[in-house]
């Protein structure tokens, strides 16, 4: 199992803009669900950086970056860990059926408890 103190060693370039994404994420409750545009934005890093640290943070278990797909509305329907495992038809819990289509799939980080 990967520790965040052995792939800061292993790159010591990312200590201080992983810290900064970390010290966002702390300020959010476990289990919220964070935009990885929106850490980028306020981090002052771009968005690819911001995926990769985020990666990490999953790879070292403190959080999970996953896919939420939303209906027509706006409203979460469910949450994937895999692209692939999005289907192109969704049901809601209501039995509303609907196409998926891109701008429905958010990116999001779910946190866990930070150290």
């Amino acid at each position: 199992m990967a520790t965040l103190e052995l792939t800061l060693k292993e790159h010591p370039e990312w200590r201080e803009p992983i810290g900064r994404v970390m010290d966002l994420v702390r300020t959010v409750p476990p289990g919220t669900a964070i935009d990885p545009y929106v850490v980028a934005h306020q981090v002052a890093l771009n968005t690819v950086e911001v995926l990769a640290y985020l990666h990490v943070l999953e790879q070292v278990h403190l959080g999970r970056v996953l896919f939420r797909v939303v209906d027509p509305s706006g409203i979460e329907v469910r949450r994937y860990e895999r692209w692939e495992e999005v289907p192109a038809v969704e049901q809601d819990d209501f039995g509303f059926t609907f196409r998926v289509e891109p701008e429905m799939i958010e990116l999001i980080f779910s946190a866990s408890s930070l150290p």
